[in-house]
């Protein structure tokens, strides 16, 4: 049955607990369309098609890579009810304090999930995940994601990639048709300089989760600021990149509020 495979080849590896050497066997309807949850220079995985009874006994193929743009899409408008309307982005998961889990609030459409935010007060952008394939981890199908963002006109995102699964969108209350004007387009930030301490310094750059193999667990190592996390890196003698999660609302699953993550990474200066 098995047409698609992924296989994690980092030591460290490829995220929450998917270890080294894992070897996931799929089906996919239409394998040489070569699908891909993620493809960037950053994916940790390796993915290949099987190709049965041609030339040879069968073969695989990995995937090729294939450019992705770091350009935001503009959001496409979508006319809401005459309590207001939203407006759409694709490839896109805004960030915001979930109200409403979607993974008990299934929708049949994205239009449907925007209504719901519409309906709900305190609702000012949604996530919506319409892949049937799911969008990562337990996200399932049809998700509808509600949630609460201070100013949801910035459509700040968690994610915003060609290949991001999910559909985000804000709503506008009080007529209108939703349209909304084009997020900024997010180039990679440089990283700035911060001072540390005599015993050295270091360099932070935001909206970047950076790779390594984790040495302390953030989750149990809560810190009041970036400096702080940075100067912790700093005191432990292994460590050589950190990743720090000022969000108040956390940053994504059980990644909570001030988690300092120390990691080991053989070649800092690449910021992989």
């Amino acid at each position: 049955s098995c047409t698609t495979f992924s296989y994690c080849a980092k030591p460290e590896g490829c995220y929450e607990d998917f270890v080294f050497q894992s070897c996931f066997l799929k089906r996919h309807d239409n394998p040489q369309a070569r699908e891909a949850y993620s493809r960037d220079e950053w994916t940790p995985w390796t993915g290949g098609i099987v190709e049965r009874g041609g030339g040879t006994a069968g073969g695989v193929s990995p995937y090729a890579s294939a450019p992705s743009s770091s350009s935001s899409p503009a959001p496409t408008p979508s006319t809401g009810t005459a309590s207001g309307g939203f407006s759409l982005e694709t490839n896109a998961n805004y960030a915001g304090e979930v109200l409403v889990d979607g993974r008990q609030n299934l929708k049949s459409s994205v239009e449907e999930c925007g209504e719901a935010c519409l309906a709900n007060p305190s609702c000012t952008t949604f996530s919506y995940c319409g892949k049937p394939e799911g969008c990562y981890g337990d996200f399932v199908y049809q998700s509808c994601f509600l949630k609460r963002h201070d100013n949801p006109s910035a459509r700040e995102a968690y994610e915003r990639e060609s290949w991001t699964p999910w559909t985000s969108g804000i709503v506008e209350r009080g007529g209108g048709t939703g349209s909304s004007p084009p997020p900024p387009s997010s180039p990679m930030p440089t990283p700035t300089p911060s001072t540390g301490t005599a015993s050295g310094g270091f360099s932070l750059e935001t909206n970047a989760n950076y790779a390594g193999e984790v040495l302390v667990d953030g989750r149990q190592n809560l810190k009041s600021s970036v400096e702080e996390c940075g100067e912790s890196c700093l005191a432990n003698p292994q460590c050589t990149t950190f990743a720090y999660c000022p969000k108040p609302e956390g940053c994504y699953e059980d990644f909570v509020f001030q988690s300092c993550f120390l990691k080991v990474h053989d070649n800092p200066q690449a910021r992989e």
